[in-house]
């Protein structure tokens, strides 16, 4: 978590606009504020947050580093923000084309 937070906090100095991000602990979502280095479990009621996507991999010319692989998105709505952690093995799915749910009567259980 230090080291996610210490990243982030790096990448939000570059942005001219600051802005809340949306960070996890486990399965616990939360938001956090490089600015001031403060979390929160309430979203931010102004300007969204910033969602990661990490698709992050081994760099194989090196031991044990990582080539950071960022897709960085604002999401103005708690709803739309994901539930877990973005990367490979759980990519973002654009809103325009998320499976619809299934009835009670689809469900194969």
């Amino acid at each position: 978590l230090g080291r996610d937070l210490a990243m982030i906090s790096a990448a939000a100095a570059t942005l001219q606009e600051q802005c809340w991000w949306v960070c996890f602990a486990d399965h616990h979502r939360f938001w956090f504020d490089p600015t001031s280095f403060k979390v929160s479990p309430i979203f931010p009621r102004s300007g969204g947050v910033l969602e990661i996507a990490d698709y992050s991999k081994a760099d194989l010319h090196s031991e044990g580093q990582r080539c950071l692989d960022w897709e960085v998105c604002l999401v103005v709505s708690e709803h739309d923000v994901s539930l877990k952690r973005l990367c490979l093995h759980n990519p973002r799915v654009p809103s325009t084309t998320r499976p619809r749910e299934l009835t009670l009567e689809e469900f194969p259980y």
